[in-house]
């Protein structure tokens, strides 16, 4: 079976979770796609496809002046609250320390932090990666997200990936 709207597939499994049981529904259920063995997120793979999506949809919009770093966050925020539905919540801008992180999404005990930036070249990268890997420490934890968006007109959009040990935290950052 296969339903083309991700939305109905997560409507769907919860009204009818108890009485499904029976059959195997789990590649319909958003966040089962992007889980480990453990049945944990596997935050990269939700990252990578978010690169995908902005590649493929999002590209004009981001490199339009008008976007906003807050424009980038909604539009996570929105993939994100698919995979985590009825198992887990996302928060934008909480507090943290003397900071505000950008996005945190919790899903079961697993608690994840994303810093998103906008791109003004390599030193401001950088700042970026150090404000992170502050708040992992802040938050107790020992990876974090960077996600860049690259607005810059005159060049040739690059979406690359990268991992950096920054003050002992592992953080991967992804460029769109």
């Amino acid at each position: 079976m296969s339903l083309a709207n991700p939305i109905y597939a997560q409507a769907l499994y919860e009204n009818f979770e108890n009485e499904l049981e029976e059959f195997d529904i789990s590649g319909l259920v958003a966040a089962n796609r992007v889980q480990d063995a453990n049945g944990r997120l596997d935050f990269r793979q939700v990252l990578d496809k978010f690169q995908a999506f902005m590649k493929a949809k999002g590209a004009a919009v981001s490199k339009h002046k008008s976007f906003r770093e807050a424009t980038g966050q909604l539009l996570l925020l929105s993939n994100l609250d698919l995979l985590v539905n009825g198992k887990g919540w996302t928060f934008k801008e909480p507090q943290s320390g003397e900071g505000r992180i950008d996005v945190v999404c919790c899903y079961g005990r697993q608690k994840e932090v994303v810093e998103l930036k906008l791109w003004y070249g390599a030193r401001r990268y950088a700042a970026g990666l150090s404000q992170l890997a502050k708040y992992l420490d802040r938050e107790g934890l020992d990876r974090g997200y960077l996600f860049v968006f690259d607005r810059r007109e005159n060049t040739k959009r690059e979406y690359s990936f990268s991992e950096h040990t920054v003050a002992g935290k592992k953080i991967q950052a992804w460029v769109v």
